[in-house]
């Protein structure tokens, strides 16, 4: 499913606000909702490269945001994050884990795994498995609210509002504090899929509710540990645990089956289209070497298809409902086993045979917009000794005969001069990005990385980029061997430059002494962007906001969060947190508004609008709730702990919560008015 963009303001605990977020977050990656989000990693390459990489990436790793926002910067690291300080994320979702690109290794030198583990950044998006996208300005409907009260499930579909079951926890965890898992309208908020009787393995019934029917609720299954539904709500998949397999099932609306009695038990490895017509999962070979990807038809006489018998990556597409994976080659038959695998990309259409992108294939990733996608592959050129060296002996060794001083070193330089003359070089380690869109395979950049794609309608992404080393002076070299250490050397110690690249063959440098790739942001007409620079000095971050190849027109520091408002190159940016507030504020290019006193805010992406609490009371973690639009702020309501943004100027909130007891008051605001829908309320669902 695509993400929802709901969010929590303002969460603060007089216990610790910072261990009940902490804790959110560790609860919510075992919900049903979390698992169908979930990024997941299955990095393909040397163990020695994956340790190196991840190593780095834990030490660069960004601390948990306090802002409510689509996209949260990376948070300086300091000590100023207390106990005690209000605490403002977006709706708890799992962290993303930094990717691991399949590295291209061609040769059994360990500088090359050594270099390209140091060197891949962290901050790119994982190599997963799973549905991707939706377009980022689809306009949601306001699908109703669904919340907990007495241990039982209560649901406000915009008119009324009903307790439709009683039970949700049966000795297992359901929610924290007052944000709730497991139940979800689907996406045109005609059916509700909802668990109950939540066992304490995180199991659970699993229940279906026609919104717009006068039909009693079907008991689907039970025992259910996940699932997932189409767009329209008329199908879904689920899995259940049964021993030691996991079993797959489909239902049609009606009546639920088997679809597959042993498939892969891993959240993110399976799918179902948004159109509801078929599904994607994997399941292990017979001796458990490889994974086998699956297509499969919704209807019960359907038969699985095999794609691919040694599956690296599957993604399905949303608005494409395509699947893009890669397996690897393999050898012909009698061919020697290659240590060093290598892969092929494919786009499959339902219903038809998978079609080749690219061999060499590094890195897999369908674009957040639901129908591009980014790949990286294997550089096909040499990288040349003549483009390495210079050489500064020419005269002085050309006078040197065999018997004088100095003829040894001489004979190795002409070694490498005739290497040089020869057009030898070593082996690419570094990539070429390519972006995929309208049955093209596009080059976008060269000398490459890593790279990810940026949240954005159109297939924007940015690239890491490796500097071309200045030349070695050939006087300089002892051996042959330190050319390849002299170039390695040269990759690691040397400042990549950070580059902005489209599917039409843009390409634009970031201004910057150290641009950090994570976190870039497009207004959204792409004209207009936004990213972070670092102080290599002291390490601090600066946001940077430019014109697309332009210079930077506003430079701020310390800022926890930024995003350009809808459809508006205005700016809203967040800066110096303290003691659970900072100052909002809108750059409308010239002149900027701040707001101080502010404890967290949530940017709509539908509506230029923001929603911010103000004047935070950290003892009992409410504030006041505002909203900002045309320049203009207006208080909603005081008191208020967290709120879930319902798209179309609508939000769900939750106040005067008391921790101790976990029961607040619920109101929805629909963009004219606050309406009290409940009383003693444990929590909010978030979908």
């Amino acid at each position: 499913m695509d993400e929802r963009n709901n969010t929590a303001l303002g969460e603060a605990n007089p216990k610790d606000a910072q261990n009940v977020q902490e804790e959110a977050k560790m609860e919510n990656t075992e919900s049903t909702q979390a698992q169908m989000e979930q990024v997941n990693t299955e990095p393909l390459c040397t163990e020695e490269t994956a340790q190196t990489a991840t190593d780095e990436a834990a030490g660069t790793e960004a601390k948990a945001p306090k802002m409510v926002v689509e996209d949260t910067a990376d948070a300086e690291e300091t000590a100023k994050t207390t106990a005690e300080e209000t605490t403002i994320t977006e709706t708890i979702k799992p962290k993303e884990e930094p990717a691991q690109p399949i590295q291209p290794q061609k040769k059994d030198h360990s500088m090359i795994a050594i270099v390209i583990g140091l060197l891949v950044f962290a901050a790119v998006l994982a190599f997963c498995w799973k549905m991707i996208g939706g377009k980022t300005t689809d306009t949601h409907a306001d699908t109703g609210v669904i919340y907990a009260k007495d241990n039982n499930l209560h649901v406000f579909d915009l008119q009324n509002k009903a307790q439709i079951a009683q039970g949700i926890s049966a000795g297992g965890k359901y929610n924290s504090y007052y944000s709730a898992w497991g139940t979800m309208f689907s996406e045109d908020g005609t059916d509700m899929y909802y668990a109950i009787h939540v066992q304490q393995d995180n199991t659970f019934d699993l229940y279906h509710r026609a919104i717009d029917k006068n039909e009693a609720d079907i008991a689907i299954d039970t025992g259910v540990s996940d699932y997932m539904v189409s767009k329209d709500g008329n199908h879904m998949m689920y899995t259940k645990s049964v021993g030691e397999k996991t079993e797959l099932y489909l239902f049609d609306g009606t009546q639920s089956f088997l679809a597959d009695d042993n498939i892969y038990a891993d959240a993110a490895t399976y799918a179902i289209s948004k159109a509801g017509d078929y599904i994607m999962y994997c399941k292990k070979a017979a001796d458990g070497s490889t994974l086998e990807l699956y297509a499969r038809a919704v209807q019960q006489e359907a038969e699985p298809i095999l794609l691919e018998e040694h599956t690296a990556i599957a993604m399905m597409s949303a608005q494409t409902n395509k699947i893009y994976f890669a397996g690897e080659i393999q050898p012909e038959a009698g061919a020697e086993v290659s240590p060093n695998p290598r892969f092929a990309a494919y786009e499959y259409t339902f219903g038809k045979d998978p079609v080749q992108l690219m061999e060499g294939v590094t890195y897999l990733e369908v674009m957040p917009n639901g129908k591009d996608v980014l790949l990286m592959g294997e550089s096909k050129e040499n990288v040349l000794y003549a483009d390495l060296i210079t050489d500064d002996l020419a005269e002085k060794d050309a006078a040197i005969q065999e018997g004088d001083e100095g003829y040894e070193g001489k004979k190795m330089r002409d070694e490498i001069r005739t290497m040089m003359t020869n057009g030898e070089g070593i082996h690419p380690v570094l990539q070429v990005a390519y972006i995929y869109s309208n049955g093209k395979l596009n080059e976008v950049a060269t000398d490459v990385i890593s790279a990810t794609a940026i949240k954005h309608d159109r297939a924007y992404a940015v690239c890491y980029q490796a500097e071309q080393p200045e030349k070695m002076p050939i006087s300089l070299l002892e051996s042959t061997d330190a050319i390849e250490y002299g170039y390695y050397s040269s990759l690691y110690y040397g400042m990549p430059k950070v580059s902005l690249v489209n599917a039409t063959g843009g390409s634009w440098r970031l201004e910057g002494e150290a641009v950090q790739p994570k976190n870039l942001f497009l207004s959204d007409d792409a004209t207009m962007v936004g990213y972070y620079d670092m102080d290599m000095a002291t390490g601090s971050l600066s946001l940077c906001v430019a014109k697309v190849g332009g210079e930077v027109l506003l430079r701020e520091k310390n800022i926890e969060t930024a995003a350009f408002l809808h459809k508006s190159h205005d700016l809203v940016y967040y800066k110096d947190y303290i003691n659970g507030m900072g100052t909002m504020c809108i750059w409308d290019g010239k002149d900027t508004q701040e707001i101080e006193k502010v404890g967290g805010l949530h940017i709509a992406p539908d509506q230029a609008t923001v929603y911010y609490l103000k004047n935070m009371n950290n003892a009992m973690g409410q504030g006041d709730l505002y909203v900002w639009q045309d320049g203009v702020s207006t208080q909603l309501d005081t008191g208020v702990n967290n709120t879930q943004y319902k798209y179309n100027g609508n939000l769900t909130y939750i106040k005067n919560y008391d921790f101790n007891q976990s029961l607040g008051d619920l109101y929805y605001y629909n963009g004219k008015e606050s309406i009290q829908l409940d009383t003693d309320v444990t929590a909010i669902y978030m979908f």
